[in-house]
């Protein structure tokens, strides 16, 4: 990895209603498709929104935040099958044992966030997955120095070795699917 740390966005999570309005969670459960026995790295977490819903479905979630108090908020909750590091991914990834990779709207913060790519395949167990969510270039809101187009994700992803699943295309964001084989 590089030597770019990511320390997180700084962005308050928005209420669920207006989240589900841009991004519906059933959508979005759908395609991603969480197995029981998935183990589930939640990167750029925050306040935990999906980490929590993900718990619900997978075996364990950890969530990965460069804010310490997203980390505390999500370890304040006491959720059984949760487990909250505060961590620079950057440098490096504090868990190893995961079979689904997961960011909404954090990647495109990270700037080795195409190194990290690579390195997600490298730890992924075969059958593993990554699900990608994020705005698309032309939305007039959200951050503004920093857009991954689908396009280029693709790009990426693909060099790194995984294979396209799909993409779910929301009105200001996508959600990129990928696995490997």
């Amino acid at each position: 990895m590089n030597n770019r740390r990511f320390h997180g966005s700084g962005y308050s999570d928005i209420p669920s209603e207006i989240r589900d309005q841009m991004i519906p969670l059933q959508e979005v459960l759908r395609a991603m498709s969480i197995k029981k026995d998935d183990i589930i790295a939640d990167f750029g977490a925050g306040s935990g929104y999906y980490t929590f819903v993900f718990a619900k479905f997978a075996s364990r979630v950890y969530a990965i935040d460069g804010i310490q108090e997203n980390v505390k908020l999500i370890m304040a909750k006491r959720v059984q099958n949760v487990f909250a590091y505060e961590a620079d991914v950057c440098s490096q990834i504090p868990v190893k044992d995961f079979t689904y990779a997961f960011f909404s709207n954090s990647l495109h913060d990270m700037e080795c966030w195409e190194q990290l790519i690579g390195e997600l395949y490298g730890m992924l167990p075969n059958g593993g997955r990554l699900a990608v969510i994020d705005f698309k270039p032309e939305t007039p809101f959200g951050p503004p120095h920093a857009r991954i187009a689908a396009e280029k994700l693709d790009q990426v992803a693909l060099n790194a070795g995984f294979s396209k699943k799909g993409t779910v295309d929301f009105r200001y964001h996508y959600l990129s699917l990928f696995f490997k084989q």
